[in-house]
């Protein structure tokens, strides 16, 4: 395969102490520089396999002013890869990896032209590291104003691995409503992702759409200092929608955007139990 880019691969300065940099087949992300004009990316920070991890690089980035990550875009390379070094198990990665980024792509694109965002790409790029398949995904600036719009972005990508996103018949869908239903179902049940859909996809239209009134006057560099938040490797979408962010002005900015809302009180049963999650605007 003929490649229009090339990873540069990543140097390990001590200040980015997040997670490990050890390799397997599930998706990790690191954040990336500019194409340069012989296409080569660089790497700005590890691979790490959490949402909220990279987060955590870009308040890095911004407190310590590297003037290599882009401003006008969110760019980021995200890759799976196999100890293996077999062509079929590789291959096979590889083709994972393939339907995985077209799924996610599709989803995403869907929910950003109903709220008239810019459409997220994807490139694949050559690896520095034998057995990856890396792809260089550019989206609009406005998915990295918080570390809650990252996570979002991220979180949608990732479920996108799963099989019912990636069928003939989900790839033919192109209502933005047909398409929350589907995702509203996959997450009916279970953890993880799902329980993070669950607990946050009501809230995704009103943050997405009021993005203005969200961010107005509100710069990156606030919501992206760590003085802001009380513990900020941990911000990420839930915390905002279950109304538990530290930054208390995004939060009440927030709760502002979904007020008008009528949003009924969720609940889950655990053990028997019956767990309430706090709903912002109900």
């Amino acid at each position: 395969m003929k490649y229009k880019y090339t990873l540069s691969k990543y140097s390990n300065p001590a200040y980015f102490h997040y997670g490990g940099q050890d390799d397997h087949i599930c998706p990790k992300w690191a954040l990336c520089g500019y194409p340069t004009v012989k296409g080569k990316v660089k790497q700005l920070s590890r691979f790490d396999p959490c949402r909220e991890t990279l987060c955590c690089r870009i308040f890095d980035a911004i407190q310590l002013k590297n003037k290599s990550m882009s401003m006008d875009k969110f760019r980021i390379v995200v890759k799976i890869g196999s100890f293996d070094s077999s062509p079929s198990i590789q291959t096979n990665r590889q083709k994972l990896m393939d339907k995985w980024t077209k799924a996610a792509i599709h989803v995403l694109n869907i929910i950003e032209k109903e709220h008239k965002w810019s459409l997220t790409k994807a490139y694949p790029i050559k690896p520095y590291s034998h057995g990856d398949k890396v792809y260089m995904i550019i989206a609009s600036k406005k998915w990295m104003r918080s570390p809650h719009l990252v996570s979002l972005f991220t979180l949608i990508f990732r479920i996108s691995k799963n099989k019912p996103f990636q069928t003939p018949s989900f790839r033919r869908i192109r209502s933005y409503k047909t398409v929350m239903q589907h995702i509203k179902k996959f997450s009916a049940t279970g953890g993880g992702d799902r329980y993070s859909v669950r607990a946050t996809i009501k809230y995704w239209g009103p943050l997405l759409h009021n993005y203005n009134k969200m961010f107005k006057g509100y710069s990156m560099k606030d919501t992206f200092n760590r003085n802001n938040y009380h513990s900020h490797s941990e911000e990420g979408i839930n915390r905002l929608c279950e109304d538990k962010c530290t930054n208390h002005k995004l939060q009440e900015r927030f709760n502002k955007v979904v007020k008008s809302q009528k949003v009924l009180k969720e609940c889950e049963v655990f053990d028997g139990v019956q767990q309430e999650w706090i709903v912002v605007g109900a």
